[in-house]
């Protein structure tokens, strides 16, 4: 009787000289195989013993594992790790499946004692799914904070041209007060006032393209006395007669400056355009165009 290392690495047997040699015959065995007598303690190969010397001598058949050599397999769950890794790059979708399934497979494999293979694959599965989550959510998050930033952009653009109107209307009631109450010429309004004004941007407002003037004075307030005027009358409105520019709405030229504004995407492109006003007692107001004729334009 025989005891047998197998190529796992471990003891088998006992088993006969007639068993050994039908391993050898069908390829299971060779001569490298160890083994030893039952009783005894030396391991040798299968050809030092005379007994089987002569049936590794006959044997034509190429070597097969030897008994009790386990079968790997590779894990399906890595397989399937590393095709949705894959298909994740074309889709994005599958990616997150692939990350978990790879995390399963290599847990599998793991405590299948080497009976399972594939940790290579499920490692390359993780790896090009987290890949492709990462690049799923950074594409939705630039999806949502872009424009979230361009709204932001232009509502800080608007509260300028705002600010930018209001200085105007300040300025232009100042310049007044300093001239016997007197407002200046309709066409000269942006002269007069430019040396005193915090800026020559204050002329323009942000939201618009290019650097003219982007407010109008209302041309019927020219040289006129602030006593003169009822208080509610409008002073100033935005619009794109340019510097020095001056009008009384609701004049069709100034509301191709909103037109301008709304084909371009602006922040005016809504429902119902706007447009920012001021009055010569100082207030301001933001003004749909359909609301424009309702206000005062004589003094």
């Amino acid at each position: 009787m025989y005891k047998i290392i197998g190529a796992d690495g471990k003891e088998y047997g006992p088993a006969t000289a007639d068993h050994i040699r039908g391993w050898i015959s069908s390829g299971r065995c060779d001569g490298r195989t160890m083994a030893r007598l039952e009783g005894t303690t030396e391991w040798k190969g299968l050809g030092e013993f005379p007994d089987l010397a002569e049936a590794l001598t006959s044997s034509s058949v190429p070597p097969m594992p030897p008994p009790g050599e386990p079968k790997v397999e590779t894990s399906g769950l890595a397989i399937a790790s590393l095709i949705c890794g894959i298909l994740g790059l074309f889709t994005c979708l599958p990616g997150p499946i692939g990350w978990v399934l790879g995390v399963m497979a290599r847990r599998q494999i793991k405590k299948s004692n080497g009976q399972l293979g594939g940790a290579g694959l499920a490692t390359a599965g993780i790896v090009i799914s987290i890949f492709v989550t990462a690049v799923f959510v950074l594409l939705a998050a630039a999806g949502v904070l872009f424009p979230a930033l361009a709204k932001a952009k232009k509502k800080a653009q608007t509260i300028q041209c705002e600010a930018h109107i209001q200085e105007l209307t300040t300025v232009l009631i100042g310049y007044a007060k300093a001239h016997e109450n007197q407002l200046p010429a309709a066409d000269k309004w942006t002269d007069s006032i430019s040396n005193k004004v915090s800026s020559v941007t204050v002329f323009h407002c942000p939201v618009e393209e290019g650097d003219d003037c982007s407010y109008a004075f209302n041309k019927n307030l020219d040289g006129k006395k602030l006593s003169e005027i009822n208080p509610k009358t409008v002073l100033l409105f935005e619009a794109d007669e340019g510097w020095n520019g001056s009008g009384a709405e609701p004049e069709t030229t100034s509301r191709a400056h909103w037109t301008s504004r709304r084909n371009s995407g602006g922040i005016f492109a809504t429902k119902e355009d706007i447009c920012h006003v001021t009055f010569v007692d100082g207030t301001f107001a933001a003004i749909p165009e359909s609301g424009l004729e309702a206000l005062r334009w004589e003094p």
